[in-house]
């Protein structure tokens, strides 16, 4: 059990015989950063959203959704992807305006996580939901 005592811990691990492991760059991991920051999202919800979707794997298909964030070639075109799909860079570029333009649409209607599962109503008849990569 967590102490808050970071040297207690330590000699706990170490005498439990579990050793910390730093954590490693992903392979993506540049690529989410660099179109994460770009458009203003924070890159640790763009990678967890990557880790549901396609598992970080950039081959993946499920249906009409393609790629490491499982876009359909509408969404990939409508949010500026050209030429293919599958391309990590073309991929996570498309995703990331994809994301921003729904926060953009979203702000002063944003709920707290435990209300996410509830519909979100705009000003026609349409609902919208909102989903959490936070589970």
């Amino acid at each position: 059990m967590p102490t808050g005592d970071s040297e207690d811990e330590a000699r706990h691990k170490e005498a439990m015989g579990i050793k910390s492991r730093p954590k490693s760059k992903g392979r993506f991991d540049d690529l989410i950063e660099k179109h994460a920051l770009r458009v203003g999202l924070d890159p640790e919800y763009m990678k967890r959203v990557m880790k549901i979707e396609s598992g970080g794997d950039p081959g993946n298909r499920t249906g009409s959704y393609k790629g490491l964030y499982q876009l359909c070639e509408k969404e990939f075109k409508a949010h500026g992807g050209s030429n293919n799909i599958y391309d990590p860079e073309q991929n996570t570029m498309a995703a990331a305006n994809m994301f921003a333009e729904a926060a953009t649409s979203l702000q002063g209607k944003v709920r707290p996580r435990h209300e996410a599962d509830r519909p979100l109503h705009d000003s026609s008849t349409r609902c919208r939901w909102l989903f959490s990569p936070y589970g």
